[in-house]
């Protein structure tokens, strides 16, 4: 049995993994992450930095980064999981079997704008970008005040976090995107062979948030990728 460890996008929470613990691969046990500020830890005060997150992620996962286990990442997810990897490189610590980034662009970004900094205006635009009918402040405006900070917060931990200068890590990484994602083209999605030891790149039907709508389909195909890659 193997956990796979499942990180979510800015703003989102375990919900979004949900349609995955319904039925698993055989094999394969679905742990989302509840971060602080969504969801059961809505009274914590989220993570601005790195650093400090990947330290509360190393004390709330202890026991499972010792067994075998896969790390998944949907958007800001697959930057934060890509910095554990290199932290517990760096520390000589077990690694995952394999690192599945999933609409998350590779080191080095550029990033044109600091979603973080940007007003109120400004940041529910960039935000309609990466979901254009399903921008859940259109519909219920009430849930921007609980939010934004959780989203400000996010932000800011994958904008002030800069990991261009790292070795590749010693495992397979498995990238998957949307065809239709604007925010991350898969000539980019490319790039992310040179950061691991063996690669996949699989396109889905969708936009940057594919998953939401085939999520079995990518769950199956990142189970068949590990297989091949690992032989495990």
């Amino acid at each position: 049995m193997r956990d796979l460890i499942c990180l979510p996008f800015a703003g989102g929470g375990t919900a979004f993994f949900h349609p995955w613990t319904v039925q698993p691969p055989r094999g394969i046990k679905i742990h989302p992450i509840c971060l602080p500020g969504r969801e059961a830890r809505i009274r914590e005060v989220p993570f601005t930095r790195m650093a400090p997150l990947l330290d509360w992620l190393d004390a709330q996962l202890a026991p499972t980064l010792h067994r075998p286990h896969i790390l998944f990442g949907h958007s800001m997810g697959g930057a934060i999981c890509y910095a554990l990897c290199l932290r517990r490189m760096e520390r000589d610590l077990p690694l995952p079997q394999a690192l599945v980034v999933s609409a998350c662009l590779p080191p080095p970004i550029q990033r044109p704008v600091m979603m973080h900094k940007l007003d109120k205006p400004a940041l529910l635009d960039r935000l309609r970008s990466y979901d254009p009918a399903n921008l859940a402040f259109d519909t219920y405006p009430e849930l921007w005040d609980l939010m934004e900070p959780v989203l400000r917060a996010d932000f800011s931990v994958v904008e002030t976090f800069d990991p261009s200068e790292t070795p590749p890590l010693p495992i397979p990484v498995i990238s998957l995107s949307g065809r239709d994602d604007p925010l991350v083209p898969a000539t980019e999605m490319a790039r992310w062979s040179d950061r691991g030891r063996g690669f996949q790149h699989h396109f889905f039907d969708g936009g940057h948030f594919f998953l939401r709508d085939a999520p079995a389909e990518v769950l199956h195909s990142v189970a068949r990728s590990v297989l091949e890659l690992t032989g495990r």
